[in-house]
């Protein structure tokens, strides 16, 4: 009984949306992003990200790396809308993020995390779960662009098999595989994989981006992670020194120039 009356005053709670009053669709033609002076943290005396400016082009692929802990996933967090900078504004397409609704927002972006959470349900239906309408078709070339087409193939029941609670009967690498499938079926707009390659080798990695960047060729790509090879595959490197500076360039230049990001990739 005590139980049941904490789970009515949760269930009773409304969620707290960070969006303006009066917040309205808007469809992204390019995908710009724009970090204007954002300051975010975790409590006022504890800055995560201290005035940082900077942009992403619409339709780059993008990796976004630095020292554990320096912000990189406070970065994709804000860019979801799922906290709330301190200061400072995020653009899409020129867009305060605050002034779009959520349905719209989410709607044209992906995302593919570490550790995905995957449902106790077929494959084909974990991946379709990014864009319901999907037809079978869809959900084979989305599962091709993130190499697990021919794991899934290899089992008995195909895409009609049914993984496990958390997708407890498959290795992590094919779980993150499934998780980006799922993101990539959307065909969104801007598309965040925030460590979503960790488990995978390195062969696997390259192909993967290599699909990604050839089937959303319009999308804006970013990439979080700390392995150079995935750094290496991406177009341009964004090093997050620390709370208030990043640098920007491609990875071998910033091997030969800059000194901190040759002492972080060693």
């Amino acid at each position: 009984l005590v139980s049941c009356e904490r789970l009515d005053k949760i269930f009773e709670l409304k969620a707290g949306l960070i969006e303006d009053l009066g917040a309205r669709e808007a469809r992204f033609n390019n995908g710009r992003i724009e970090f204007k002076n954002l300051t975010f943290g975790y409590g006022e005396d504890k800055k995560v990200l201290d005035n940082i400016d900077f942009n992403i082009e619409g339709g780059a692929c993008i990796a976004i790396d630095g020292h554990s802990g320096c912000g990189k996933t406070s970065i994709v967090n804000l860019l979801l809308r799922l906290y709330k900078p301190l200061s400072g504004r995020i653009l899409i397409d020129g867009v305060d993020m605050n002034s779009i609704n959520s349905k719209s927002l989410y709607g044209q972006i992906g995302v593919a995390l570490q550790e995905p959470y995957l449902w106790n349900d077929t494959i084909e239906n974990n991946i379709r779960y990014g864009r319901e309408c999907a037809s079978f078709e869809e959900v084979e070339y989305a599962a091709k662009i993130a190499c697990i087409n021919t794991f899934i193939g290899s089992l008995p029941k195909g895409y009609k098999t049914i993984i496990g609670e958390n997708a407890c009967k498959i290795s992590e690498g094919q779980k993150q595989r499934i998780a980006i499938a799922r993101a990539v079926i959307k065909k969104p707009k801007i598309l965040v994989l925030d460590e979503a390659l960790s488990s995978v080798d390195a062969y696997l990695e390259k192909r993967i981006i290599y699909n990604i960047r050839d089937a959303l060729k319009d999308s804006t790509v970013i990439i979080i992670s700390h392995h150079a090879s995935t750094i290496e595959e991406a177009g341009l490197a964004y090093f997050l020194k620390d709370a208030g500076r990043m640098d920007i360039g491609r990875h071998e230049d910033l091997l030969k120039d800059n000194i901190e990001y040759k002492n972080y990739i060693s």
